[in-house]
């Protein structure tokens, strides 16, 4: 039986920069926002209380198009 996924992401838009990893983004402040926001989503939408939970990123570059960072934490 394969288990439901619910993906919660956030979309990031940066400027060419050569060394940055947009993960560094992730800090401890911002995953709890999203646990957070998630719980909330989860307390009134009683019909996903049984799926798994992913937190994800989406980077958008100017010049490198998208890059998906899936099940970050």
């Amino acid at each position: 039986m394969k288990e439901e996924v619910l993906y919660f992401s956030e979309v990031k838009f940066w400027k060419e920069f050569k060394f940055f990893d947009p993960r560094f983004t992730f800090n401890l402040a911002k995953q709890t926002k999203m646990r957070k926001a998630a719980k909330g989503f989860l307390a009134e939408n009683l019909s996903f209380q049984n799926h798994f939970v992913s937190f994800c990123l989406v980077s958008v570059n100017e010049k490198k198009g998208c890059k998906y960072y899936l099940d970050l934490f």
